[in-house]
């Protein structure tokens, strides 16, 4: 089963809250080499060619999700009073410990296996400086812009669908 991708929604408009919203999260960065200067991307375009999505099987999720003291953390779209929807942030996504034990399985779980494939024209522009810090700090910068244009890349995706939401082996 394939599925139909509306990739015409992401206008320039979703492509410009994509390149705030990145840019926002690499100036809140822990850390990042010494030689390396403040990262920004300068453009973004997520193309005219939609990705594929073909369904590919639908199974009992595979163990590796119910590893002992992980749970995947849900990601949803935020949507505040008279704003634009606002992306799931870093801390969204991932696994997160899960004090109260090990996740069990739950009966109505699933999980949906996705092959995906994209050869598009989506476009992105990064910039930074390459900074020389010898004999001084900041004695000497390059600054550097990189483009990365026509993008493929495929795989697979497992997605677990938790029916009954968290369980724990304390609950």
């Amino acid at each position: 089963m394939s599925f139909d991708i509306h990739w015409d929604a992401l206008d320039d408009a979703a492509a410009a809250a994509a390149q705030r919203f990145l840019n926002e999260r690499f100036q809140h960065l822990p850390s990042r080499p010494a030689f390396l200067g403040d990262v920004t991307i300068q453009q973004l375009s997520f193309g005219s060619v939609p990705p594929s999505l073909e369904l590919v099987d639908i199974t009992e999720p595979y163990a590796d999700f119910y590893l002992a003291g992980v749970q995947p953390r849900p990601c949803t779209v935020v949507r505040e009073a008279g704003a634009h929807a606002r992306p799931c942030s870093g801390q969204d996504f991932g696994a997160v410990s899960q004090p109260n034990g090990p996740v069990k399985r739950g009966e109505m779980d699933l999980q949906a296996t996705l092959r995906f494939e994209y050869k598009g024209d989506f476009t992105l522009q990064v910039a930074t400086e390459l900074q020389v810090n010898y004999p001084t700090e900041h004695f000497a910068a390059l600054p550097v812009t990189v483009t990365v244009t026509e993008i493929a890349c495929s795989g697979t995706l497992p997605l677990l669908r938790p029916r009954d939401g968290p369980r724990t082996s304390g609950t």
